[in-house]
């Protein structure tokens, strides 16, 4: 069963109507591979760019109607400072290319070479 489960990428109408392309909705896609391909900080970068954005989506309502206080929650906090780059990092034109080595480089500037802000 977890090789055909494991490994898919989900794509989500509601990220494509926002205009992110590609509309990859992280956090129900899985990666079979990422432990195989990817080094230790690039793994560190990416859990730490799903927390940021995890966070912040179990927190939009709060934020939405105003009922979040900033520094109340310190990862909230980060993430609300973070996640309009990392929005903009996710979303490309669809003739657009970027090299792996260079979307790492891209993605430690906004959440830091060792994850923290």
């Amino acid at each position: 069963m977890r090789a055909i489960v494991d490994g898919h990428i989900a794509l989500d109408r509601g990220l494509a109507n926002r205009g992110r392309y590609p509309a990859i909705d992280l956090f129900n896609s899985v990666s079979r591979l990422l432990m195989d391909l990817a080094s230790k900080e690039e793994r560190s970068l990416v859990r730490r760019t799903l927390k940021l954005l995890s966070v912040h989506a179990a927190s939009r309502e709060l934020i939405e109607v105003g009922a979040y206080r900033p520094g109340s929650n310190p990862e909230l906090d980060a993430a609300l400072k973070l996640v309009p780059a990392l929005e903009e990092f996710l979303s490309q034109e669809p003739d657009a290319h970027t090299s792996r080595s260079e979307a790492f480089r891209q993605l430690r500037a906004i959440v830091g070479a060792k994850g923290s802000h």
